[in-house]
């Protein structure tokens, strides 16, 4: 009977001995399995904020480049703004050469017109005196033995194929030609002259024949080059060497 119960209390003794283990087993299986969860927890914390450490970083870098172009920025339109108000006074200036410029060329225009007329009257005089000298001479040739007649000049040249009745669209400035008034320019119109292509080529033939049509104006075309004018400002107009 002792023996039995002996045996029993062994038994019940070894059963508690194993369930301790097997449960300090379980316990310990189960810290391993919270640590290691803990662990990889912890392991995603710290990648992510190393992660966000980095997109700090970027950013941080990112404001700072910003930050200079903006002072650049800012730099080139204060530059910018000092450029635009040179280039203003500069423009303003021009202009007011420009109006300078316009203003003596119309008084040189007006001047140009008053010369011409006081030529033109100046060589009417001139025929006038022409006249008196040649009535003088005549009046002394009467009591000199009568000179061999001399033959007569042609009859004047025909109007030329070149002359227009009106101009081939619109016509050219021919004051724009350097001893060309506003006088000249409606006689040279008068004669079908209207464009510088006509006066470029003239011919020693055609500059004697308007020369004859203006009469106020002898040996102007040669004097002031209007051929080698007409042909540079139909150059400029047109594009087109004659």
């Amino acid at each position: 009977m002792i023996y039995l119960a002996t045996q029993i209390l062994f038994c019940v003794l070894i059963a508690a001995l194993i369930g301790g283990f097997l449960g300090w087993l379980l316990r310990g299986q189960s810290a391993a399995a919270r640590r290691a969860a803990l662990e990889a927890e912890l392991s995603q914390r710290t990648s992510a904020m190393e992660r966000a450490e980095a997109e700090r970083d970027r950013l941080s870098a990112r404001n700072d480049s910003l930050v200079i172009q903006l002072e650049e920025s800012r730099r080139q339109a204060t530059e910018n703004e000092a450029r635009q108000q040179v280039l203003e006074r500069e423009l303003a200036a021009s202009r007011e050469r420009v109006v300078a410029l316009d203003q003596e060329a119309r008084a040189a225009r007006e001047r140009a017109g008053s010369l011409e007329s006081e030529l033109a009257v100046r060589e009417e005089r001139v025929r006038e005196l022409s006249g008196s000298l040649e009535a003088a001479r005549s009046a002394a040739a009467t009591s000199r033995p009568a000179a061999p007649a001399r033959p007569k000049p042609g009859p004047p040249r025909e109007r030329p194929a070149w002359a227009l009745a009106a101009p081939e669209g619109e016509a050219d400035d021919l004051k724009r030609i350097r001893g060309v008034g506003p006088k000249l320019s409606n006689l040279l119109n008068d004669l079908g002259i209207y464009h510088f292509r006509q006066i470029a080529r003239f011919t020693p033939a055609d500059i004697e024949w308007v020369g004859s049509q203006l009469k106020a104006f002898p040996g102007r075309i040669v004097r002031d080059r209007w051929v080698e004018q007409a042909r540079e400002l139909h150059f400029e107009k047109y594009g087109e060497r004659l």
